[in-house]
């Protein structure tokens, strides 16, 4: 009875690898880290659409609901789930449901659509 050996072959090391093999691998980090600093750096200048930013007035239409009904609706417009926003408040998804649910009814909507229309997004 003859047993075949499966046909093995030796994988490429990835770059990663090749990192850490290195003699001098402080110092190749450090280059490393330097230059993703640096392209970070020019990327985000090139292109000052993709920095975040934080508008400490609330859409007008917002203005009267309760400060967690707000940061609900907020998170919503920023394109987060509620499990997400949960994480955000460190609250439970249920309690995000509750002031999700608050918030439309005070604003007389019932979708994220009709949030999203009414602050014109």
């Amino acid at each position: 009875m003859r047993i075949a050996s499966p046909s093995w072959q030796p994988r490429q090391p990835c770059v990663w690898e090749y990192i850490s093999i290195s003699a001098d691998t402080r110092e190749l980090d450090q280059n490393l880290f330097t230059a993703f600093v640096d392209l970070s750096i020019k990327h985000f200048s090139a292109a000052p659409h993709l920095v975040a930013t934080y508008d400490p007035e609330p859409h007008p239409v917002l203005a009267t609901l309760s400060d967690r009904e707000r940061e609900v609706c907020l998170g919503i417009l920023s394109g987060r789930k509620a499990e997400r926003i949960a994480a955000d408040m460190n609250v439970a998804t249920s309690t995000v449901v509750t002031y999700r649910k608050r918030a439309y009814e005070k604003l007389g909507i019932t979708s994220r659509a009709s949030l999203f229309e009414i602050c014109n997004f």
